[in-house]
C-alpha cells in the first residue's frame, strides 16, 4: 500500500490507497527573545535526554535576565514538559512566562510573545482532552486582548486564528469559519499582502479548510496561495511556500492530479534542500511524497530511484524499524513489485518535461 506523508509544523496528513485524507494539524510557534539563542534553546536541541535539557533551564533562570529572555527560557521550558506529558507543569511554566511580557496597543515584540504563549496553553488543554477549557481559555484572552490592544489588533486576530484552528479541529464549520474570516479581516486592515502575519494566517486558514474535511475548498485554496507565494521575491524559495507545495501536492494525488503532484513536490523538495539539507526529516517526507506521485504517473524507474533515496535516509535518521522509514520501505517495494510484474515505466527526462 502506497503510503504519502507530510509534517507541517505538528501536522501529518497520511495518503491511503483508497485516496482518504486524514489530517492531524495544531499549529505551535517557538518564543525567542529578539533572535537571542538561549543556553536552554540549545539544550533542548543538542541534549539527547529531556530531564538535563530541563536542568539547563532551570538552571538559566536562577541568573539575571531581561523579562524577555525569561519569557524565552520559560517558554522552551514548558514545551520540554510537555514533551513528558506533563501538561500541568507546562501550562503552568507558560503562564509565568506570560507575566514577564505586557500588552500594549502597538503591535510590539511583547504583545507578539503573549499571544504564542496563549496558544500554546490552547494547544496543550485541547491536546489533553480539555477541549471547552481550551475554548473558554481563548474566548476570555481574546475579550483581554481587545481592552488593552483595541479591538482590531494583530495580537486579537492571531488569538481568532488559534481559535479557529480549534474549532476546526472539532469539525465545527461556522465557528472556525467565522474566526477565520473575522481574523482575515482584521489583517488585511492592519498588515500588507506580504506581510508575515497575514501570509501565515492564510496558511492556518487552508490546513483549517483540510481538517474540515472541506476538500476541494482545500484545494482551490492551495492552488491561489501558493500561485500567490510564487510572486513575491521574499516568500517564492521559503519555507511557507515549500509547505503549500505539500499541501498541494497531496490534495492533488487525492483528486489524481499525479503530474501536477510530482512537481509541486519536486520543487517543494529543492525549497527544502536548499534550506536544510538532503537529511532532514520533513524532507525526506516531501522525498517519499514525490515518489509516490511518480509512481502514480507511471515513471516506475524514477520513483524507485527516488524512493530509494527517501528509504536510505530515513532509515540513517529513524533507524529500520520507524513506521516513516517502513512506509518508504513498502512503498519501494510496491513499486518494484510493478516493475517485476511487467509494467513499463514511462521514459523521464526531467520533472519539466513531464506531460
Amino acid at each position: 500500500m502506497l503510503k504519502i506523508n507530510l509534517i507541517h509544523r505538528i501536522c501529518q496528513v497520511f495518503f491511503e490507497a483508497k485516496m482518504v485524507l486524514i489530517v492531524l494539524c495544531v499549529l505551535s510557534w517557538p518564543v525567542q527573545a529578539n533572535g537571542l539563542i538561549t543556553q536552554c534553546e540549545l539544550a533542548s536541541k543538542q541534549s539527547k535526554s529531556v530531564e538535563v535539557a530541563i536542568q539547563t533551564c532551570r538552571q538559566e533562570l536562577t541568573q539575571e535576565h531581561s523579562r524577555f529572555i525569561k519569557a524565552s527560557i520559560l517558554s522552551k521550558l514548558g514545551q520540554l514538559y510537555r514533551t513528558q506529558n506533563e501538561a500541568e507543569a507546562a501550562i503552568a511554566v507558560w503562564q509565568e512566562a506570560g507575566g514577564y511580557v505586557r500588552l500594549t496597543q502597538m503591535d510590539s515584540t511583547e504583545n507578539k510573545i503573549w499571544v504564542k504563549l496563549q496558544a500554546l496553553i490552547a494547544e496543550t488543554l485541547f491536546n489533553t482532552g480539555q477541549t471547552e477549557q481550551a475554548e473558554s481559555y481563548l474566548l476570555t484572552q481574546i475579550s483581554e486582548a481587545k481592552l488593552k490592544t483595541g479591538l482590531f489588533s494583530i495580537t486579537v486576530a492571531k488569538l481568532q486564528e488559534s481559535l479557529g484552528g480549534i474549532y476546526a479541529l472539532q469539525g465545527d464549520q461556522d465557528n472556525s469559519l467565522k474566526m477565520f474570516q473575522e481574523s482575515a479581516l482584521i489583517y488585511q486592515m492592519q498588515a500588507s499582502q506580504f506581510s508575515l502575519d497575514f501570509v501565515e494566517n492564510q496558511m492556518s486558514y487552508g490546513i483549517a479548510l483540510l481538517d474540515l474535511g472541506l476538500q476541494e475548498k482545500a484545494l482551490t485554496f492551495f492552488k491561489e496561495f501558493s500561485g500567490l507565494l510564487r510572486t513575491s521575491e521574499g516568500y517564492k524559495n521559503s519555507i511557507l511556500m515549500a509547505e503549500a507545495l505539500t499541501f498541494l501536492g497531496t490534495l492533488q494525488i487525492g483528486s489524481n492530479a499525479f503530474i501536477d503532484a510530482a512537481r509541486n513536490f519536486h520543487d517543494a523538495y529543492s525549497i527544502r534542500v536548499r534550506h536544510f539539507g538532503h537529511d532532514e526529516l520533513q524532507t525526506t517526507q516531501v522525498l517519499n511524497n514525490l515518489g509516490v506521485a511518480l509512481f502514480r504517473s507511471g515513471y516506475l524507474d524514477k520513483a524507485q530511484e527516488i524512493l530509494n533515496q527517501a528509504y536510505d535516509t530515513r532509515n540513517k535518521l529513524l533507524g529500520a524499524e520507524d513506521s516513516l522509514t517502513q512506509s518508504s520501505k513498502n512503498n519501494l517495494n510496491a513499486v518494484i513489485e510493478a516493475k517485476n510484474s511487467g509494467k513499463k515505466s514511462k521514459n523521464f527526462i526531467n520533472i519539466q518535461s513531464i506531460s
